[in-house]
């Protein structure tokens, strides 16, 4: 079972049928600026009428590699959607990933807001020396595919690599053949961070040769 519509479910949605024993949450909050308490208590009751509905099924969900970094409501409404699965599902992984990209997407994932930004000749508010992690959305399910049989547990994917999000902007500026407008100011939290993959994620990597 499928649910969600964005770039996470739709890739997921073209081999439905493997998934026929899991629940693949991928609806619900996906803006890291979001402070909506309505939009966070509607993700929450989604999330616990699909459990109780579907008790045979494993709950896969995705949260964010940052939390527990960044302290702010998104971040922390993750910890809560976390502790939530853990309690109310008997069978559950819980996958902290990166920034996924792909060809679609909502218009706040990190390179969609970014490439609106430049295309449109408005200025990029960039955090000085903040690294993210991007991770090809193909790439995802068949993490997600090869770490499936684990049971219970958050599985961290950080990524292959780290990188500047200044480089990302500028990277996306040659792609545009624009200039970007990048008005860099210091970070307001700690962005230095490091997070090891998970052991079966490793491998996952060299498997699929990522």
């Amino acid at each position: 079972m499928i649910i969600g519509n964005g770039l996470i479910a739709e890739a997921f949605r073209k081999d439905e049928e493997r998934y026929e024993d899991y629940i693949i949450f991928a609806s619900g909050v996906s803006n890291s600026g979001e402070n909506s308490l309505d939009n966070f208590k509607r993700e929450k009751d989604l999330i616990v009428k699909t459990i109780s509905e579907n008790p045979k099924l494993k709950f896969i969900y995705f949260s964010s590699v940052l939390v527990g970094i960044i302290d702010n409501d998104y971040y922390n409404h993750k910890i809560d959607i976390e502790n939530t699965i853990k309690e109310k599902a008997k069978k559950y992984i819980i996958f902290r990933i990166p920034q996924v990209v792909g060809q679609t997407g909502n218009k706040n994932n990190l390179i969609n807001f970014i490439t609106n930004l430049v295309k449109n000749n408005k200025p990029v508010t960039c955090y000085r020396n903040v690294y993210r992690s991007l991770l090809d959305v193909e790439d995802l399910t068949n993490m997600v595919s090869y770490c499936c049989d684990v049971n219970n547990e958050i599985i961290f994917i950080s990524g292959v690599e780290k990188v500047l999000v200044l480089h990302i902007i500028n990277e996306i500026g040659i792609l545009l053949n624009k200039k970007p407008i990048i008005n860099d100011i210091d970070p307001p939290f700690q962005n230095n961070w490091f997070i090891e993959n998970t052991d079966i994620v490793k491998q996952a990597i060299k498997t699929f040769k990522i």
